[in-house]
């Protein structure tokens, strides 16, 4: 009897155990049974590149990186600027030098003349252009082939320029822009003497041409302008007569006009 009875005391203080055993097992596998806990998504425009930021011991400063992007340059910031097309229109005041042949001679009245161009700003300071000029002044005197004047003397000299120019303008800070300039091309040349109406000589030529020029520019505004300019304007020796004898033609020219300039 007293066996039987500790045989049940000893089972049951068995079970007892086994059970204290299974519980916190079974806690532990609702929990993992249980249904996953969601993670939070990461918030919008989150910087992943950010360095992370240690916390500084005490009297010491943390030293933060800043990170600066750079636009790309563009054609304005590089320097480099676009050509510039302008336009020139003007005219004014011409005076022809004496014409000194083997025997004739020949002076001329103060005439006129005209010119226009199409050219393109390089840079601030350089700029090149194309230009037609036109020049013309009526016969004072003239020489005849014995070196006597004649009586009546007539006629004119002409001259239409195809030139192509090269400036350089001199930067001021205002819209007065002094320049000065070169050019080169050809010319052809008309002149006609008489007396009492009577050609007594003439000639037509392509020459070969040059001209300095001194001026400046008034800037209005970005588009609109003045300039007024001084030429001195020369061609080679021009034929004159049938022996053959070769004069000079050369000119200084007093124009004024307006420029106009395209963006």
């Amino acid at each position: 009897m007293n066996k039987q009875m500790f045989s049940m005391r000893a089972l049951g203080t068995l079970m007892l155990a086994m059970t204290l055993l299974c519980v916190p097992s079974m806690a532990r596998a609702d929990v993992f049974q249980g249904d996953p806990v969601p993670m939070e998504p990461p918030a919008p425009n989150t910087d992943y590149s950010e360095v992370p930021q240690v916390p500084a011991a005490p009297g010491e400063t943390v030293a933060t990186t800043t990170t600066t992007t750079t636009p790309p340059a563009s054609a304005s910031s590089s320097g480099v600027e676009s050509y510039k097309l302008y336009v020139k229109l003007g005219g004014g005041y011409n005076h022809t030098n004496r014409s000194d042949y083997t025997v004739r001679q020949a002076t001329f009245t103060d005439g006129a003349g005209a010119t226009g161009a199409i050219g393109v700003h390089l840079n601030e300071n350089f700029r090149v252009e194309g230009e037609m000029a036109y020049r013309i002044n009526q016969v004072h005197y003239f020489k005849n082939a014995n070196g006597t004047y004649a009586s009546a003397p007539g006629g004119d000299i002409s001259s239409m320029a195809f030139m192509g120019n090269g400036y350089y303008d001199f930067s001021t800070g205002s819209g007065i822009k002094p320049y000065i300039g070169a050019g080169i091309g050809m010319a052809q040349v008309d002149a006609e003497f008489e007396n009492f109406g009577a050609v007594l000589e003439s000639t037509s030529e392509v020459l070969f041409a040059y001209q300095g020029i001194v001026g400046s520019n008034f800037e209005i505004s970005d588009n609109f302008g003045l300039f007024l300019e001084y030429k001195y304007f020369a061609t080679s020796d021009m034929a004159i007569g049938a022996g053959g004898q070769e004069g000079n033609y050369d000119n200084h020219s007093v124009f004024g006009g307006i420029k106009i300039n395209f963006d």
